[in-house]
């Protein structure tokens, strides 16, 4: 098992750990002594090797209460500890800690030679050669610092340039503590990275020691921070992101992880990063189930990327767990998709309403609005909950929205230009939009333009898009929709005054339908979705057969 503790040592947290590498799996949040009934379970009666690597914590109650939990192996299980502070060892009970040295001079020789001069061989210039092992020196045989020394010196074919590094104050000043040391050559390599490499590198300070990047979703962060630059309009930004993360990994501010599926840094290298890095973020990363964030967050206005992993819970109150809305107010430069989880614990609609300022949010794309499905709502809750979700109000360029366990509202629209509508346990909408606009008398005006896919799910109450219809109009209302989902929405009752036009759907190529118990045959107006493949039925006990014209559908798959 092997678990790095940098300088958090909390109990919980690396039992969890231990526990999770132990098992190779994902472990929950669990209490203390359920984790150590589970600790316990797998390692009873096993010898084990505990490799706690880069711990700093020098107070002997931590590490007592951390050992009591690990006394569940058989005879012979041992426990290696790294560190890079003799006193911790001291204060495990070790008397005689193992000093790792150095590399031996050939050693560091023949490691800074591979990485500096690579496949050049014996056509290296001499002076280099002589300039190089006097660098190696100065590094002390510390593996780090040749890398990173080494990995920079690739990029220099000049003399003046060896010299000039030599020169440099940082690598005089190679000659106090090892760690000094070791940062000193470190800065030395940032120095020499371009501008928009330093800024990429220095955005990985935001994240926790020994983390495990994923290129892809590091690349995508960089672009929402705005590092990505594109010298020409054909250019891909992940394209050049890419081309960043592989140059930082050969100057070896990269290194692969053990798992070979993402890549980590050194705590070393870490430090730099937090040493330099700046308090302006474009974008956050907070990891898997957040119950609030800090309320300095509301002062990141330039923050474009809030990544909360799983959702952004509203809280009752201050005092409670979760989070409150007013700490979205200034975020408008958010992109990509937000959860609001649990609204309703929403109090004051008006007030807090306009503090989540969705109006002004025009980069979001996905927004999802989750209320708790309760049978506790009184009629002032339904009122509540209606206004607010009125008020809400997102930006239009909205393309998705999504509506779930929402016990209000009788109706409700999305917005022009949304692409995707997803409405789930709303139990009592009757209707998508109470009445049909009116400036559809013009059959030159296209109502949905961009939506592409609908799902309606558990809305039991649901009858049909428009409560009030207009006469004489007929328009290509969803010229771009392909896909439509309908289950366990029993009141859309199909019969000859059908409540669903299902002529405005020529580009629907995929439709899905279940547990409609109460539909004994296919819209007749389905026929005329000329540009239907695929149909599913699942659970339509009453569905006995396919009608005749199923046949003139010419697109359709079968």
């Amino acid at each position: 098992m092997w678990v790095c503790v940098s300088e958090e040592f909390e109990v919980k947290l690396l039992v969890k750990k231990i526990l999770g590498s132990a098992t190779n799996s994902e472990v929950l949040n669990l209490e203390l002594e359920e984790l150590h009934i589970r600790l316990k379970g797998n390692l009873e009666g096993k010898r084990y090797l505990l490799v706690l690597d880069d711990v700093w914590n020098d107070d002997q109650k931590k590490w007592d209460d951390l050992k009591a939990y690990l006394l569940v192996g058989a005879p012979g299980s041992k426990i290696l500890v790294t560190t890079r502070c003799t006193r911790v060892a001291s204060v495990m009970g070790v008397d005689s800690p193992y000093v790792l040295q150095g590399l031996a001079d050939n050693e560091a020789w023949d490691l800074f030679e591979k990485l500096a001069f690579g496949e050049w061989g014996g056509g290296v210039n001499p002076n280099l050669i002589k300039i190089g092992r006097v660098m190696v020196k100065k590094c002390k045989g510390v593996p780090l610092a040749i890398r990173s020394l080494g990995s920079l010196m690739r990029l220099k074919t000049k003399e003046s340039e060896w010299s000039s590094i030599l020169e440099s104050d940082l690598l005089k000043s190679f000659q106090t503590s090892e760690n000094e040391n070791v940062l000193s050559v470190l800065k030395l390599s940032y120095y020499h990275l371009p501008t928009y490499l330093r800024q990429c590198f220095t955005y990985c300070a935001m994240f926790p020691k020994d983390y495990e990047f994923d290129k892809e979703t590091l690349i995508r962060l960089w672009i929402a921070q705005g590092y990505i630059v594109c010298s020409s309009k054909d250019d891909d930004l992940e394209d050049i992101g890419d081309q960043y993360f592989n140059e930082l990994l050969c100057r070896s501010f990269f290194h692969q992880s053990e798992s070979m599926d993402g890549y980590k840094m050194h705590d070393l290298i870490h430090d730099l990063a937090q040493s330099i890095a700046k308090d302006r973020l474009r974008a956050l990363h907070l990891g898997w189930n957040i119950k609030g964030v800090p309320n300095s967050i509301a002062r990141l206005k330039y923050l474009r990327y809030l990544d909360i992993s799983r959702y952004f819970v509203v809280a009752w109150d201050e005092g409670s767990k979760g989070a409150m809305l007013n700490e979205l107010n200034s975020l408008n430069q958010l992109k990509g998709r937000i959860v609001l989880h649990d609204l309703i614990n929403v109090e004051n609609v008006e007030i807090e309403s306009n503090q989540v300022n969705l109006r002004e949010k025009k980069h979001l794309q996905y927004l999802v609005l989750r209320w708790s499905f309760s049978f506790l709502y009184e009629e002032t809750g339904v009122e509540k909950n209606e206004l607010f979700l009125e008020k809400l109000e997102p930006h239009p360029n909205l393309q998705s929205l999504v509506v779930e366990s929402f016990m209000a509202a009788t109706t409700i629209a999305p917005t022009p230009f949304s692409k995707t509508l997803c409405l789930e346990e709303l139990v009592s909408l009757e209707y998508i939009s109470d009445e049909e606009p009116s400036f559809l008398a013009s059959p030159s005006i296209t109502l949905f333009p961009s939506l592409q896919e609908i799902e309606l799910n558990d809305c039991y109450n649901l009858r049909g898009w428009w409560r009030k219809k207009r006469s004489g109009v007929e328009l290509a209302q969803f010229p771009c929709l392909s896909k439509m989902q309908i289950r366990d929405c029993p009141k859309l009752i199909v019969d000859d005054g059908e409540v669903i036009e299902w002529g405005s759907f020529r580009s629907l190529q995929s439709l899905s339908i279940g547990f409609l118990s109460e539909w004994t045959s296919l819209p007749k107006g389905l026929q005329f979705a000329t540009n239907l493949q695929e149909l599913t039925i699942d659970y339509c006990s009453s569905l006995m057969a396919l009608p005749d014209w199923i046949g003139n559908l010419t697109s359709f798959n079968g």
